[in-house]
């Protein structure tokens, strides 16, 4: 069975890539659905590993004419910045998503989002209590115009 990140990326490429609309078989979430009347104008797709243990580590905003951001993490992650806004409780997580519905630039900052990689094995829940292990982040940033 794939994991998240693989179907996001085989899902979001064929939609990306089927600018004919002819792959009628094809569906993505519900969410996906509901944007309508927008094209995607460029997307970007990054895959980046990090270590267990880690420091802060920053996942940027590639422009910031772009409306729509997520990121996917093997693993949950300490999330502990949030467009440029320090997080007074940090929170554990594997995905966030930050969109418009809409064409259009949103208001991010240039960094977008601040993570730690510090949760422990087996189920990630806390900071102690067993060991790090590596996390694959896989960012999907993209521009929607009208």
């Amino acid at each position: 069975m794939a994991v998240v990140q693989d179907y996001i990326d085989f899902a979001v490429s064929m939609k990306i890539g089927d600018q004919t609309m002819s792959d009628i078989s094809l569906s993505l979430p519900d969410d996906f659905r509901r944007f309508s009347g927008v094209k995607v104008e460029s997307f970007n797709i990054d895959t980046v590993t990090v270590p267990g243990g880690a420091g802060t580590l920053t996942i940027p905003f590639t422009s910031l004419e772009e409306s729509m951001f997520m990121v996917f993490f093997s693993h949950p992650v300490s999330i502990t910045e949030i467009n440029g806004s320090t997080i007074a409780d940090t929170f554990f997580t594997s995905f966030v998503a930050f969109s418009r519905m809409g064409a259009g630039t949103s208001s991010f900052n240039a960094n977008i989002l601040k993570f730690v990689n510090n949760l422990h094995t087996p189920n990630y829940t806390s900071t102690g209590g067993g060991s790090t292990t590596p996390v694959e982040s896989y960012v999907f940033h993209a521009k929607l115009v009208a």
